[in-house]
């Protein structure tokens, strides 16, 4: 996706043939990217896509070097863990959005830890009342031209189906009556999208307008300040805080792999781990280890 979006349709690559290709010309493409806001990793995965691309080129003698050897790249982002909301956060921040545009959105993502993208193309046919099931297997993605909705996750593992809960089911019932009602009332003017989280005329939310109305709104509630996609962290620490393994979280979650899961929640295994000792030490010594200084 990100070849076919940003990469090929940049303008200072068109018309270049690859003989002519300067490191300035995909140091433009980056430093217009970290213009917009994009991460330094994402910018990363631009760069490793097309130096794989101009090394082949190299090995078949068609250019002389590689240019993309020669570009500056940004500073890797720190990957120490963001803010998580607990528990009572997050159901504060379930009420402060009751009434908002994004209500259905967080009580969503808030539940099942969605990716952006997940929570934006979830469907209303993905949702089984009858089974209480709902899947994720659509996504919405923003790109240069605009959302590109498809049929595809993030990778196989990302497509999955969860349960839906009684209170999650009669909620989902409920926000389907008021499109219901939406439609009614604004007749023609109504666009049936067939999308869950949607403005009051159906439209579907978009995933760049989610984030930013996200940010402005969190600013305003009174709680710590995060990011949309902290909440799917907060997600994952109330599952290991309930008694959930990495395995249980990585199924949820969607992950490919297991050491993914394990490499974003590594505070969660040492948490795991710190209990393990615990447990060993109190086997071992008994209930007076407590006692002993020693201990």
């Amino acid at each position: 996706a990100n070849y076919q979006n940003v990469i090929v349709p940049f303008p200072a690559f068109q018309g270049v043939t690859l003989r002519n290709l300067k490191p300035v010309h995909i140091q433009s493409l980056y430093n217009q990217e970290i213009q917009r806001g994009v991460s330094p990793t994402t910018i990363r995965k631009y760069h490793a896509n097309i130096r794989k691309c101009l090394q082949y080129a190299l090995q078949l003698d068609i250019i002389d070097r590689n240019p993309a050897d020669r570009v500056v790249l940004p500073k890797k982002q720190n990957k120490s863990k963001g803010t998580v909301y607990s528990a009572q956060q997050l159901r504060q921040l379930l009420e402060f959005f009751r009434g908002d545009v994004l209500e259905t959105l967080i009580r969503l993502t808030a539940t099942y830890g969605l990716r952006r993208s997940e929570v934006c193309g979830l469907r209303w046919d993905a949702v089984d009342f009858k089974k209480r099931t709902v899947s994720i297997c659509h996504t919405a993605v923003s790109s240069r031209d605009g959302v590109i909705y498809a049929d595809t996750t993030k990778t196989r593992s990302s497509c999955r189906t969860l349960p839906l809960t009684e209170a999650m089911t009669q909620y989902l019932e409920e926000v389907r009556q008021q499109q219901e009602a939406n439609r009614a009332f604004l007749g023609e003017a109504y666009i049936d999208s067939g999308y869950i989280c949607v403005a009051a005329d159906g439209s579907p939310l978009t995933p760049n307008a989610v984030s930013m109305h996200f940010r402005r709104m969190i600013r305003k509630s009174g709680l710590p300040y995060i990011r949309f996609h902290d909440l799917r962290h907060s997600v994952a620490t109330l599952l290991h805080s309930a008694g959930r393994d990495i395995q249980d979280i990585q199924g949820w979650l969607g992950h490919s792999d297991i050491s993914t899961t394990a490499n974003i929640y590594s505070h969660l295994l040492y948490s795991a781990k710190r209990d393990m000792a615990n447990s060993i030490e109190t086997a071992l010594m008994g209930p007076m280890c407590k006692k002993e200084a020693a201990c």
